[in-house]
């Protein structure tokens, strides 16, 4: 990732605010590109805002509360700089994160690509299953997170893997796809960018739009997104402004995509937040800066999805789980 000054942007481009989650709604959040050692405080200030640690949380109380946070992950470049000091103060948040409970996967980024990763993850490829009770029933979905560079065009070894997992599910499962790299929006401008559906713009395509990664955008919506009957939803990082992508698979069912800031020169907090709404059968999405005083702040959104919730039966949800 190449370095940018970012600061002066920092300006809430909100055209609202994402309501606390009521009845059955609930989230999921994933972080994008921490770079913890970019503001060690920022990022103590970020997890205590998700766990209403200190005074901080939106309304007074954790993010997690106040609306319904049912899992939480990150989309890479956890730290700027991959050293055992850095990665140290990222796992600090991290633990706190992790002590919820809640499933979530971590892919790496480009920076991440190091051993004090691996040493706590393993591996770039991960997936967990989130199994929500709702009004409606029992609301199953999915997150599928690769790495930076895993190439997800037919015959790829990650390809191979994520078809594993996803013909290996329940075939009512919907999934949200985490990948460092995907989505762009430029600089010039403080957007955000609702991009018009099944068209070119927003998707990274040229090295310098993918910071080093070709086209890497445009080829996973040709070869992954548009090829998957059952991946619903994207959240990338890496480059740009906020972006939000829609697009329609070759079966015919809606994907929907965002991105947002994701450079070298960013603090840590930005968060994205997918609030699902089942009794409305839609689906919100918002970034907020959550390092940004004490009840944090939206930078862009909400931008409402339509959605058909999968549900197996009005009965008690099984344990939510977390795998790799």
């Amino acid at each position: 990732m190449k370095t940018i000054a970012l600061f002066p942007f920092l300006v809430c481009l909100a055209m609202g605010q994402l309501t606390p989650a009521t009845g059955d709604d609930f989230t999921v959040a994933v972080y994008n590109d921490i770079h913890t050692d970019n503001g060690p405080r920022q990022w103590t200030e970020a997890v205590d805002w998700l766990v209403g640690a200190n005074g901080r949380g939106p309304g007074g109380m954790a993010a997690v509360s106040y609306w319904n946070i049912k899992a939480i992950a990150g989309v890479g470049d956890y730290v700027t700089s991959c050293n055992d000091s850095n990665w140290k103060a990222f796992l600090t948040g991290w633990r706190r994160i992790s002590a919820l409970g809640l499933p979530g996967i971590w892919p790496p980024g480009n920076h991440d690509l190091c051993a004090p990763y691996m040493a706590s993850f393993g591996s770039s490829l991960q997936s967990a299953t989130v199994d929500v009770s709702t009004a409606l029933g029992v609301v199953r979905l999915g997150l599928l997170g690769v790495g930076v560079a895993d190439d997800m065009s037919a015959g790829q070894p990650s390809r191979t893997w994520a078809d594993g997992i996803l013909n290996a599910a329940q075939p009512d499962r919907q999934w949200i796809f985490l990948r460092h790299v995907g989505t762009y929006a430029r600089y010039a401008a403080p957007g955000p960018y609702a991009y018009p559906a099944d068209g070119d713009s927003g998707w990274c395509k040229t090295n310098a739009e993918c910071a080093g990664y070709a086209d890497a955008g445009v080829a996973l919506r040709d070869n992954f997104y548009a090829k998957e009957q059952r991946v619903y939803w994207g959240v990338h990082g890496h480059n740009g402004y906020v972006a939000v992508n829609s697009m329609t698979a070759d079966d015919g069912h809606a994907v929907h995509v965002t991105g947002n800031l994701g450079a070298s020169g960013s603090t840590p907090g930005w968060i994205t937040l997918l609030k699902f709404r089942p009794s409305r059968r839609d689906i919100q999405a918002a970034v907020y800066l959550s390092q940004n005083g004490a009840a944090g702040s939206i930078y862009a959104g909400p931008f409402t999805w339509p959605w058909d919730p999968p549900t197996a039966g009005a009965h008690p949800a099984p344990p939510e789980k977390t795998g790799r």
